[in-house]
């Protein structure tokens, strides 16, 4: 379920160096970049099935997506791995939770961003702040940022509300945001599952709202999924 990273690297930074690129990105941080890239490609569809199964037998507000489910899996690997989990910015404790990294490790900050498509732009200044100097105490000091989504696939087969950002949506806001990005960004859009999808049953609740509840459907020859 691992799409071809799509890598943006800001304007700034390319005039520092015309050859400033993503060959290099992977180069210059080769062993984190290794980690990353090993801990989404050892996703499995069968351990997401199993995840997201046990989330709706146990909860009693069943899930719609497979969003947590990912992000546990993703999160396991990165504390295994060695990578702070919630770090925070700043040493000041008046900058709070929503001053903090997903994740961070030596120069390498990282996001996963499969939240509502208007916090997109904080997920990618979070880092650039990290990569940043600042007059505030800094604790945590990164030199590339990195925002794991989904794309739009995924958001279609995964079961995702509709008003989560994707790839796309992060793309559009690196150019928006080229002039203020410091720091080489890169964006990891995640694809949808290979052998299954999650079909949303809707039905209302006591109070009259709509509720969605997702369910794992295997694909098969006879039953095809539109990309």
């Amino acid at each position: 379920m691992y799409d071809s990273i799509r890598a943006s690297v800001s304007s700034a930074a390319i005039s520092a160096s015309n050859e400033f690129n993503f060959s290099i990105v992977k180069e210059s941080f080769q062993h984190r970049w290794s980690e990353i890239d090993n801990a989404i490609h050892s996703l499995t569809d069968e351990e997401i099935v199993e995840g997201f199964r046990d989330q709706q037998m146990k909860s009693q507000v069943k899930g719609k997506s497979i969003s947590r489910i990912i992000n546990g899996l993703l999160k396991a690997r990165f504390i295994s791995l060695g990578w702070s989990h919630e770090s925070r910015l700043f040493q000041d404790e008046a900058f709070g939770d929503a001053w903090a990294l997903d994740f961070a490790k030596e120069n390498v900050s990282l996001e996963v961003g499969f939240n509502h498509g208007t916090d997109a732009a904080w997920n990618v200044l979070k880092p650039n702040l990290a990569s940043e100097l600042n007059h505030i105490e800094k604790q945590v000091q990164t030199d590339l940022g990195v925002v794991i989504t989904a794309t739009p696939e995924l958001k279609k087969a995964g079961g995702f509300d509709s008003a989560i950002g994707t790839s796309e949506t992060y793309k559009k806001i690196l150019v928006a945001l080229q002039q203020v990005i410091t720091v080489p960004i890169v964006i990891i859009g995640l694809r949808a599952p290979r052998k299954f999808a999650i079909v949303v049953n809707w039905h209302k609740n006591e109070d009259g709202k709509r509720k969605g509840v997702g369910e794992v459907v295997w694909k098969t020859e006879e039953l095809k999924f539109a990309d």
